[in-house]
């Protein structure tokens, strides 16, 4: 195998600067970057990273101890632990016992000790074996099944509360007239189905409902779901703790031609409902998250772990408090063409299940759907109304119905929103009259892959001195988006460093709105909006520096920057965080993977999106109101987001799935927290948002077209504004 010395002797190098190369230390010239990777590539040289990190004394690896990876809630805790340690050094091991203890016992005196981080483990174990774990040196995390003898900083348990979950199911069992029912689970000695089971035979011989369980080993499921079918009578209800023993007993019955009324699986979280049965929710991808998290702490900050803790359950999705109308009602939503317009039309069946409400929506292009809502009168109107946050100081009052006069409590919905949202999205001056229907932020999104390479990083601080970052300044922002220009830096992996969407007059202000926020305005004296200023000529002097880097000025929509994004022309891209999902819908996206987002420099982005209401003119208060409750719960807003809508709801966006299927999700969450959108009507009584964003759009086309200078620009809006 070659070594280093090799490669120093290929590339005519020292030995020092080789180990700077390949460990990504010290400051080494581009050239020698390039002549040590290409004679490490002619060598084959691969680095063993393990024999650098015991040499260094430090362990990186988490051995991951689980019965199976056939059962989705064990798969989703694996997945959510890959997702919390990506972007650190510590690496995942994982192991299969198939719930045979010796499988385990051989694992644990075989495992390398002193090269363990930690260890997680879903052990079938009995007690009599948990010395075992108390002989490892490093942290060990229990999930499930509890072997900590002594808990402490560096042995913990994470659970959820199990017996709960065996009452809830069981309360939903004896709803259902049930007369007879049976539990089928793994062997009866795991503490996990147990629990479930002991909290579920406490209500049904409450209930008078007889209670009897049938358990096996995974591989026997099958075979233990006829057995289940031969039984005579059948049981009315069946509570599997498993999706695949759920799926052993649909096939089953599927060829006995029997079948059982009531169905329950006990499983990870579904985002949509099963066709075959009723599901229990164990959010075991929060579980992993938190379990990564507590890790983290203790690896890297040597926080102590806590020695227990038991997670609520997610519970039965789709079970609202929604009471279904009497009648079949219809309703009729005007809103714009958009990804949460499709989302939510692609949900109506769902809808209409749950509240008997039929929506009828209609949805319409920017310009248009303003101008349609204008014309709204008691004769000409829609019964729910969704128009662009700009428009609300304007048209809200014309439009919407208060929340509280239709019955709405708005300081109970706004407990359960993104960020501030209530204060850009729900008042006209002291009245809510709407909620958030797709809140969105500018963010910056950018090719992780780029600002990662070690030899654009070198080359980078050759020509500015600085390091490659994701930008936070104006000025670092404009230094990234010339070096990743091909015109200005002929080594760019990339033609463009950014892009512009301001080919709309409305675009152009929401694209320049952060860059002048940055320099210090809007300037206000004496209640009156000052245009003609330093800072509005900063501003525009600042977005126009970043023009020439991108690839064209006649974007006039949103996804037309993700698409150059997503095609690979540009290493940057600034867009509303409600269009980045057409990068994972692109059949030709090239940066799927590459791709992560921040807070657009100069940390002041701009709020998007739309608001929804009762349009004041609607005589079906009621049924409105069931189909905001609907929309706005937790289930159906999970639902939204992963049909590539946007959600109104704080918790999907700490959701450790959503993050790793839109990793632009934290840049989105953290913009909506701080982003602002227009000027408090208590301050500028006259303001309008809409007004003030043409006149700033109007101008900067006149500056992009050549036919102002920024002063010029600032002398021109404040003449027409």
């Amino acid at each position: 195998m070659p070594t280093i010395k090799d490669i120093a002797r290929l590339a005519g190098v020292s030995h020092g600067t080789v180990s700077n190369v390949l460990n990504k230390t010290g400051k080494v010239s581009t050239e020698k970057i390039h002549l040590v990777e290409e004679a490490a590539r002619k060598l084959g040289y691969v680095p063993n990273t393990q024999a650098q990190r015991l040499r260094q004394g430090i362990s990186l690896t988490i051995a991951l101890i689980l019965p199976t990876l056939k059962k989705d809630t064990y798969l989703a805790l694996y997945t959510a632990l890959l997702s919390g340690f990506s972007g650190t050094e510590y690496t995942i091991s994982l192991h299969i016992t198939e719930d045979i203890e010796n499988r385990e016992v051989q694992l644990l005196n075989t495992l390398p000790h002193a090269d363990l981080a930690a260890v997680v483990t879903v052990s079938c174990l009995s007690h009599r074996y948990e010395e075992l774990y108390s002989q490892l040196s490093c942290p060990v995390l229990f999930i499930d099944r509890n072997l900590c003898k002594n808990p402490g900083k560096d042995r913990a348990f994470i659970s959820f509360d199990l017996f709960g979950a065996g009452q809830a199911i069981g309360e939903n069992i004896a709803a259902q007239k049930i007369q007879r029912a049976a539990y089928f689970s793994s062997p009866s000695r795991f503490d996990d189905d147990l629990q479930i089971y002991l909290g579920l035979s406490q209500v049904l011989e409450q209930k008078k409902i007889s209670l009897h369980r049938y358990s096996s080993d995974g591989n026997l499921c099958l075979s233990k779901a006829f057995s289940i079918l031969s039984e005579s009578p059948v049981p009315d209800a069946v509570i599997s703790s498993s999706l695949f023993r759920a799926q052993a007993l649909t096939s089953a019955m599927a060829c006995t031609k029997k079948n059982i009324p009531c169905h329950i699986t006990v499983c990870s979280v579904q985002a949509f409902p099963h066709p075959d049965h009723t599901v229990y929710q164990l959010d075991y991808p929060r579980l992993g998250a938190y379990a990564a998290n507590i890790l983290k702490q203790r690896l890297m900050e040597h926080k102590d772990m806590p020695p227990k803790t038991i997670l609520e359950c997610r519970g039965f999705p789709f079970s609202s408090s929604i009471i279904k109308m009497k009648e079949e009602q219809k309703l009729s939503l005007i809103t714009l063409s958009s990804p949460s317009t499709t989302a939510l039309q692609n949900l109506l069946p769902l809808l209409k299940e749950a509240t008997g409400i039929s929506l009828s929506i209609t949805s319409l292009s920017y310009d248009d759907l303003y101008e349609s809502l204008r014309l709204l009168n008691d004769r000409f109107h829609y019964d729910l109304v969704r128009m662009d946050v700009a428009w609300l100081d304007t048209l809200g009052t014309q439009i919407y119905m208060p929340l509280r006069e239709a019955g709405i409590d708005p300081d109970t919905c706004f407990q359960e929103l993104i960020g501030q949202t209530q204060r850009c999205y729900t008042h006209i001056r002291d009245t809510a009259y709407t909620l958030p229907f797709d809140p969105s932020a500018l963010i910056l999104l950018y090719r992780s892959d780029l600002f990662s390479d070690a030899t654009l990083q070198r080359a980078y601080y050759e020509k500015y001195h600085e390091i490659l970052e994701v930008p936070k300044t104006i000025k670092q922002y404009e230094h990234i988006a010339r070096f990743f220009t091909r015109a200005f830096n002929p080594d760019s992996p990339t033609l463009y460093g950014t892009t512009c969407t301001c080919g709309h007059t409305m675009m152009a202000a929401c694209s320049f709105l952060p860059f002048y926020l940055a320099s210090g305005g809007p300037v206000i004296e004496n209640g009156k909006l000052c245009l003609n200023t330093k800072e509005m000529v900063q501003g525009i002097q600042d977005y126009m520096s970043l023009v020439p880097y991108a690839r064209s000025t006649d974007s006039g929509w949103w996804a037309d920057s993700v698409q150059e994004f997503a095609n690979g022309f540009t290493a940057t891209a600034i867009t509303y965080s409600n269009h980045v999902n057409y990068l994972m819908n692109s059949k030709h996206s090239s940066v799927v993977g590459q791709t992560n987002a921040a807070i657009i420099p100069g940390q002041h982005p701009l709020l998007g999106g739309g608001v929804l209401g009762i349009n004041k003119f609607s005589d079906k208060t009621q049924a409105c109101r069931e189909f905001i409750q609907w929309y706005y719960s937790k289930d159906i807003s999970a639902l939204l987001q992963t049909l590539g809508g946007t959600s109104p709801l704080a918790e999907a966006y700490n959701d450790p799935q959503n993050m790793e299927t839109f990793p632009w999700l934290a840049a989105t969450r953290d913009s909506l927290e701080i982003g602002t959108r227009g000027i408090n009507k208590n301050i500028v009584p006259d303001f309008s948002n809409r007004h003030f964003e043409f006149v700033l759009g109007t101008a900067i086309r006149q500056v992009i077209d050549g036919n102002m200078s920024p002063q010029q620009a600032a002398e021109f809006a404040q003449s027409i504004y």
